[in-house]
């Protein structure tokens, strides 16, 4: 009997499908992070396709941390950088998919906001020692404009990183995101 309790709940777990969820656990609390993604459309696209880059500013929060612009630099970067090791190309004109992306701390888009309008949160629990940061990627075809996978990702702000460690984190963050978008299609 406890065979068969077993394996209706791995059963049960297999057939869970459409979210993926994982979480890094680190060495320390203030770099732990929780990675969330969901498939809208499952699909396949070209490596060789093309895209384009359309961060989504919050204005409310862009002008009570200006800091944010350097880091969506960085994530842009990042995003770049992966897709286009995987034979994706960057391009400011007609692209074959657009890559939302959009930062923001804890104070000014809570969990609960980010589930409702974004759906899909990694649900890093709440620090008092430490600001929450999250970071929202979503895949979209600028032929249908349907979402194809969007991502979300959350950890601690690290207020006392050199310019170099934020683009190594971002990196490491987009990486960790994207490989669900390219494992999955």
């Amino acid at each position: 009997m406890r065979n068969i309790k077993y394996y209706f709940i791995v059963m049960v777990l297999g057939f869970a499908t459409g979210c993926v969820q994982t979480a890094e656990q680190l060495p320390t609390k203030n770099t732990q992070v929780a990675m969330s993604s969901v498939w809208d459309t499952p699909s396949k696209i070209p490596a060789n396709s093309s895209f384009s880059l359309a961060p989504n500013f919050l204005d409310q929060i862009a002008r009570h941390h200006p800091e944010l612009k350097n880091i969506y630099h960085y994530y842009g970067q990042a995003i770049s950088d992966s897709l286009a090791a995987r034979g994706f190309q960057l391009t400011t004109g007609e692209a074959d998919f657009t890559v939302n992306f959009a930062i923001a701390l804890a104070d000014d888009l809570n969990d609960g906001m980010i589930s409702k309008h974004f759906g899909v949160t990694p649900g890093l629990q709440e620090s008092v020692e430490s600001v929450k940061g999250s970071f929202l990627i979503a895949i979209e075809s600028s032929l249908t404009k349907q979402r194809i996978w969007r991502g979300a990702v959350q950890g601690f702000v690290q207020n006392n990183y050199t310019d170099r460690q934020r683009v190594e984190r971002a990196q490491m963050v987009t990486n960790m995101v994207l490989k669900q978008f390219y494992n999955n299609g």
